[in-house]
């Protein structure tokens, strides 16, 4: 299986981690194999997280569990199961960001978490017969490269965002599928134009088809169908979506719905280009498959858009209860690929359960790699040298509630100084570390000496009543990295500063934090997660001088409509899908010597820009890029190395008088 570098980097939570390249065993210089010890039962957490030199791995039979980020974004090309493998869980992020292309998962996987392969290079999945996996996890394919999936019938879920923002254009469903719920985002800005969905579906989720060129479905009968599911989908009349209705190329046919009718006749799935096994024989020696460097380009499309809302959705539940069933081999019913796609992607209002913490799926995300999948570029590690690593485990949480082994009390008005365990020791705090405190925390400082590195994802998530977190003093401050879904639906957070020391801001780091009004983005930040920023209230948004960021993910800034000038600093090379859609920005300007190459589909769509220059490096501006911008006027700068424009750049820009004024 292969993977590709992506920008999202989500962070280990409740686990040791050295800051840096972490190669648990040293890789073959030469073929850059590793061999696990025969010793070991799992990998361990972030066992090869970062790993530069890592290539190929075999995963032994007894190895019956992959733990939390144990490839996160490492250079990892091929995985190789031995026949009869134990495996049965892969862990959050687990395959994150890798370099893997192909990869066939082994029927005894019941648990896969949250983004287990996402942002990855990933071009093609096979799960093998007899697929006992009962739920596909929040954001596990998102922003691959995925064309084609066939989904086991032992799926009884497919959760949020589990293939948004991929290139999938054919989704099957085993013969015999148990699938009931298809969740939020689903297959959000996918090429799908075709889907039959099994007769058992009984609820579908908000947007889940959202951005697609959909044309073809059947919706169950007493299916629930969320909010804009097909929003943005080429059918005019979005009525005709609803329970018990087939609907082909955008009309309903006039007959009832019945489980035996087919869309399209059945075939069975053939890989593209896959070997045939990545199962090996115990003995076996590694295979060398080549990983792919092929981009996908933007799509054409000729459909108007609309603005989506930005609305709260629900969240289906993410807990797996895996059962062990066998399967026999199915027909399929094919999808037909897309040939366009539209454009805006809606603000996204999801919760996350505490059931499933760092090692059992934290947040989203998220989102967003290959080619045109904007969240991706490569991971920047931030060394530290012989610093150990702690986890405010039962010590550094509140005592109330769910956790009564914990230390922590707020006082009467809400407020908590961290206390300092080791001060030779830096610290992650953990998922949820402050959810059950009593009274609700509403202010925390942290003392400098407490030697906080790392927000563990979910460190703050669904905290409603946390106003403020504070550093005291800012300027010793040890933080390095914000975990993805840190401040996800902190709706009361009215004050953040991020320390200078800040290096990575994860995906959905404060996705819905709708008060938080002021953002300055330290020098220091090379990583920004896929819809960090999104749906927030935040008016002022400043990069500081020097930045390092090269890359602004996909959604980074979605939907905030309170934010109306932005200055995109030099260092940046590529804007990526939606980055700043659907917001109230009227100001658009680029730092001098600007390096952007590339702004990705949607990137500024749904906004009111007026008059635009845009810098002289670019090279590419996707399809959409300013759909629905406001535009009165776009500039070239002289010597501008424009050299693909998509289609529909500035389609419904009814103000626009000048296409294009060279300028000196």
């Amino acid at each position: 299986m292969y993977f590709s570098t992506a920008a999202t980097v989500l962070l280990l939570a409740n686990a040791a981690y050295v800051h840096g390249q972490n190669c648990k065993v040293t890789p073959d210089p030469t073929t850059g194999a590793v061999v696990i010890p025969n010793d070991w039962t799992e990998i361990e957490a972030g066992a090869f997280r970062g790993c530069a030199n890592i290539k190929s791995v075999v995963i032994p039979t007894k190895i019956s569990r992959i733990r939390d980020y144990a490839f996160d974004s490492s250079a990892l090309e091929e995985v190789v199961f031995q026949n009869g493998t134990q495996l049965h869980e892969i862990g959050l992020s687990a395959f994150y960001g890798t370099n893997i292309i192909i990869i066939e998962i082994p029927k005894t996987v019941k648990l896969m978490h949250k983004f287990a392969f996402a942002s990855s290079a990933l071009e093609e999945v096979v799960f093998q017969d007899g697929s006992t996996l009962e739920i596909i996890e929040v954001g596990a394919f998102a922003n691959t490269n995925i064309i084609k999936i066939e989904i086991p019938k032992s799926v009884k879920m497919i959760n949020d965002e589990a293939f948004g923002d991929t290139d999938l254009e054919e989704v099957l469903f085993e013969d015999g599928s148990q699938l009931e719920t298809i969740g939020v985002w689903a297959f959000i800005s996918t090429k799908i134009t075709e889907i039959e969905i099994p007769e058992g579906v009984k609820k579908i989720g908000d947007y889940a088809f959202a951005n697609t060129d959909l044309r073809t479905i059947n919706i169950p009968l007493g299916a629930a169908v969320g909010i804009d599911v097909f929003l943005n989908t080429p059918c005019p009349d979005q009525t005709i979506f609803t329970s018990g209705k087939i609907v082909v190329e955008c009309n309903i046919v006039t007959r009832t719905y019945a489980p035996t009718d087919k869309l399209a006749p059945t075939s069975t799935i053939a890989p593209t280009n896959a070997p045939t096994s990545t199962i090996a024989p115990t003995n076996a020696p590694t295979s060398t498959f080549a990983p792919s460097n092929a981009t996908s380009t933007e799509n054409p499309s000729d459909t108007p858009t609309k603005t989506p809302t930005l609305a709260p959705t629900e969240k289906p539940s993410n807990t797996v209860a895996p059962t062990e069933k066998p399967s026999d081999t199915p027909t399929k019913t094919p999808t037909v690929a897309p040939t366009e796609r539209p454009s805006d992607t809606p603000t996204k209002t999801p919760t996350l359960a505490p059931t499933e913490n760092p090692s059992d799926t934290p947040t989203k995300t998220p989102t967003v790699t290959p080619s045109e999948n904007p969240s991706d570029a490569p991971v920047t590690k931030t060394p530290t040298k012989n610093s150990p690593k702690g986890d405010l485990k039962a010590q550094h949480r509140c005592s109330n509630s769910g956790h009564s082994n914990g230390s922590l009390t707020t006082n009467l008005d809400g407020s908590l100084t961290l206390p300092v365990p080791n001060p030779d020791v830096e610290q992650i705090i953990p998922p949820y570390a402050f959810r059950f405190c009593v009274p609700s925390l509403v202010t925390l400082t942290i003392p400098a000496s407490a030697k906080v590195a790392e927000f563990g994802v979910d460190a703050f998530s669904g905290l409603t009543t946390l106003k403020a977190v504070a550093f005291y003093p800012m300027e010793e401050s040890t933080l390095k990295k914000i975990g993805a879904s840190a401040f996800e639906d902190a709706t009361a957070l009215e004050s953040f500063k991020i320390p200078e020391t800040v290096t990575e801001i994860g995906a959905y780091a404060f996705i819905n934090a709708a008060i938080l009004s002021k953002i300055i983005i330290p020098g220091n930040v090379s990583m920004l997660g896929v819809r960090a920023f999104e749906g927030t209230g935040i008016t002022s948004l400043t990069f500081r001088f020097g930045s390092r960021l090269a890359l602004i993910s996909a959604r980074a800034f979605f939907g905030t409509k309170k934010l109306k000038r932005v200055l995109i600093p030099e260092s940046v090379t590529k804007l990526g899908r939606n980055a700043f859609a659907q917001g109230g920005l009227e100001d658009l300007a680029f730092a001098p010597n600007s390096k952007l190459g590339t702004i990705a589909s949607f990137a500024f769509a749904g906004n009111s820009l007026g008059d635009v220059t845009l810098s002289k490096n670019i090279q590419l501006i996707g399809e959409g890029a300013f759909e629905n911008a406001g535009i009165t006027s776009v500039s070239f700068v002289v010597g501008n190395k424009i050299q693909t424009i998509g289609q529909r750049v500035s389609y419904n820009n009814q103000h626009l008088s000048r296409c294009v004024h060279i300028k000196s």
